[in-house]
């Protein structure tokens, strides 16, 4: 029986068992092993092993194994790389399958960015679990990246499975694969970390944002006022303002997958596609960003497109916002939270003073107020208020009488 680190036979690892030792000192090995086949399905195998060594006898099981599930491949999917398969699939399954055009962008993004690099020469019918893994291993000891982990596992997941339907695989090597969770955030989860500043720490942000009077100051300042997501501030056109009005509209988003590739997207969902009334305070700022760009407009020069952008006039990269908004949070001596965390703190504030959860989960765009209500909205110790009812029974009515 073969066992991992732990003493316990992993799933999937077969068994294997020594029969008898033969007198010029070789071992005798019984095995069996389950193997996905393209012809029988699940399939038990079984087989003998004559060797020195407990782990000849493993690598013979798995040899054998590996011969059983590909022996009925077509000489196509035998020299199959990851890139030809990606490109396969890109182009057939994934548009009969009617992604929306901002899930096909962030996608050709995270495959050219990440996927490509890394494992576009390697063969379909060599991938297992074990080189998976030590694929999202190497993602997570190389890159900062967070959610982007988890969209690239969608990814590979979506392409191992038209694998599969194609007939390339037997079984999808990536369906016992899990993508590791940075420590950072399990700790926070565990801890129940609030996500959101409270209303005097956002107060102090916002007048800190404002004295600033940088463009990305601005632009955290406006989040913290809409609680529009940061590629909906960033991929903000002039063309859907009206500053007569104070009117908004959400038609576009600016997605990013590294620190080069920014593209336009639709946004998220149907909800997020709105139209929202801008409050005074949001208003403002965004008269001030007018009234900067045209000071600062050279003749010759286009006219800025976009509302928060570079110092040239230029579209911004949203990952600047986040360096502006950590030297905020330093220099305030304030809780250090993600740029969505201003998003959380909308949402919190805006319940915490009266807004109903439906109005609030409109107005930022969300599918539906349990988002909302169960992620976004968060309750600070300081702002609990004592709760006081009444026990005592009418008078008119006897203990234990129902009405």
């Amino acid at each position: 029986m073969t066992k991992n680190e732990s003493g316990r036979r992993g799933n999937g690892d077969g068994s294997i068992q020594e029969v008898r030792t033969l007198a010029n000192g070789d071992r005798v090995y019984r095995w069996s092993i389950w193997a996905n086949t393209l012809t029988t399905g699940r399939t038990r195998i079984k087989g003998t092993h004559v060797g020195r060594s407990l782990q000849e006898a493993k690598q013979a099981m798995w040899d054998r194994k590996k011969e059983e599930e590909t022996k009925h491949q077509s000489p196509e999917a035998q020299n199959l790389t990851v890139a030809q398969l990606l490109a396969e699939w890109m182009e057939n399954d994934r548009k009969l399958r009617g992604r929306s055009p901002r899930t096909l962008q962030i996608q050709q993004d995270l495959v050219r960015l990440h996927i490509h690099p890394r494992m576009g020469k390697w063969l379909v019918k060599a991938l297992t679990p074990k080189l998976l893994t030590e694929f999202h291993r190497d993602l997570y000891k190389t890159t900062q990246l967070g959610r982007s982990r988890f969209q690239m596992h969608v990814v590979l997941n979506q392409m191992l499975t038209y694998a599969v339907s194609e007939g390339y695989l037997s079984a999808n090597p990536l369906a016992s694969v899990e993508v590791p969770k940075r420590m950072e955030t399990r700790k926070a989860q565990a801890e129940g970390v609030v996500k959101a500043w409270n209303p005097t720490q956002a107060g102090q942000l916002e007048r800190a944002a404002l004295k600033e009077g940088g463009m990305l100051s601005l632009a955290i300042a406006f989040g913290l006022r809409t609680g529009m997501r940061r590629g909906e501030i960033f991929g903000l056109r002039w063309n859907q303002v009206d500053l007569n009005t104070g009117m908004l509209k959400v038609e576009q988003v600016l997605s990013t997958h590294g620190q080069l590739s920014r593209s336009l997207t639709e946004p998220k969902n149907k909800a997020s596609r709105r139209e929202i009334k801008l409050g005074r305070t949001a208003l403002q700022i965004l008269k001030l960003v007018a009234e900067r760009q045209q000071r600062n407009h050279k003749p010759g020069h286009a006219t800025p497109e976009f509302v928060f952008t570079t110092r040239q006039g230029s579209m911004q990269h949203p990952n600047n916002a986040y360096r502006a908004l950590h030297r905020l949070l330093e220099a305030e001596g304030l809780p250090c939270l993600p740029f969505h965390s201003l998003r959380h703190t909308f949402v919190s504030i805006a319940a915490h003073q009266g807004w109903s959860i439906k109005n609030v989960s409109v107005y930022i765009g969300h599918a539906n107020t349990v988002v909302t209500q169960t992620i976004y909205l968060h309750h600070w110790p300081e702002s609990q208020n004592a709760i006081e009812f009444d026990l005592t029974e009418p008078e008119d009515e006897a203990p234990g009488e129902e009405k």
